[in-house]
């Protein structure tokens, strides 16, 4: 007969305010390009050129894209550092939020490695 693991909704549970300060010590610190917006419509009637007016337009979107792929990448980075505490601190006293912590834990990782292989070609895109 197997065994089965039951995985209540309370043993859910995001990164606590305490948490993400400690873990936000950890963090390594990303720079950033900053590209400053330019209207295309503007740009246009000023510059003769239409082919760069879109670019420069264009450009600050890709960079917010990035920005905001940097931004999950670094969210998904401090539920996975949460969970693997929480799966460390718990594998030996609670079994029942173990369980639901290694779970939470495996999607985690995957989800940050989605993040950052798509950041990785990103950046080597760009240079």
């Amino acid at each position: 007969m197997k065994n089965k693991i039951v995985l209540k909704s309370d043993t859910f549970k995001y990164p606590t305010k305490d948490e993400r300060k400690e873990i936000g010590k950890l963090l390594p610190k990303m720079s950033r390009f900053i590209i400053q917006y330019k209207s295309a419509t503007i740009e246009i009637l000023q510059n003769p050129t239409i082919d760069n007016a879109i670019r420069n337009e264009d450009l600050y979107w890709w960079n917010n894209c990035l920005n905001n792929r940097i931004e999950k990448l670094i969210e998904t980075y401090i539920y996975v550092i949460a969970h693997f505490q929480r799966h460390q601190k718990n594998s030996l006293i609670d079994l029942e939020h173990s369980y639901t912590d290694r779970l939470l834990l495996d999607y985690y990782v995957e989800v940050f490695y989605y993040y950052f292989f798509f950041y990785k070609r990103r950046i080597r895109a760009i240079n």
